[in-house]
């Protein structure tokens, strides 16, 4: 792998051969020097200037390649788990970190598909969690799944053999909480159970 300090070495060595083959076109003009020392100075400058280029496109390209092997989280946050360890070759495609956001929070609520007739995206909902008794959180319907949670199961409904026995489905909805403390933020870990009301108008 080519270094910045071996394109300084080549480049220096590149601008001596360009003041050399100069130097031996001037004495070929004087007659001091024959063709075969000229162009074995202007051979020599034109493969270190060859060499200087070759050297900056290699850097260039590992300058690319750095970059794409930089994964770079998308907000301020901490890893939850961690599947790889250095000097482990990743797959195209390989789950290798599970982050957690550092500055939202939000629960993902199963309602049933006969709750959702007058709740929409901005209705107000009051939230508690297990893990925290006595506290109350506020918060806000964010959005809402364009469809069952069943339809994107292992083993999706299917009532094409007409034994069709109706069931309730549920549908989930994503509810950010507001007005998060820090101290909320450490208190409120992923995967806690939580019981949301959504306020009906």
């Amino acid at each position: 792998m080519a270094s910045r300090g071996e394109l300084k070495a080549i480049q220096a060595r590149a601008k001596d051969a360009s003041i050399k083959s100069q130097e031996a076109n001037n004495l070929f003009k004087a007659g001091a020097i024959n063709a075969q020392q000229r162009d074995t100075a202007e051979a020599l400058n034109a493969a270190l200037h060859a060499e200087a280029e070759r050297v900056q496109a290699h850097i260039e390209q590992n300058l690319v390649d750095l970059h794409y092997a930089t994964v770079r989280a998308p907000s301020d946050g901490r890893v939850g788990r961690r599947t790889v360890e250095p000097g482990m070759y990743a797959n195209v495609g390989q789950a290798l970190v599970s982050f957690v956001t550092a500055r939202q929070r939000w629960v993902v609520a199963n309602f049933k598909e006969t709750q959702l007739a007058h709740m929409h995206i901005g209705s107000r909902a009051e939230i508690t969690v297990d893990a925290l008794p006595n506290r109350t959180f506020m918060g806000v319907v964010e959005s809402m799944s364009p469809s069952s949670g069943a339809i994107f199961s292992l083993t999706p409904p299917d009532n094409a053999t007409g034994n069709y026995i109706k069931i309730v489905q549920r549908v989930p909805v994503r509810i950010k909480f507001e007005d998060l403390a820090e101290a909320d933020l450490e208190l409120l870990q992923v995967g806690l159970n939580a019981n949301v009301r959504i306020a009906i108008h």
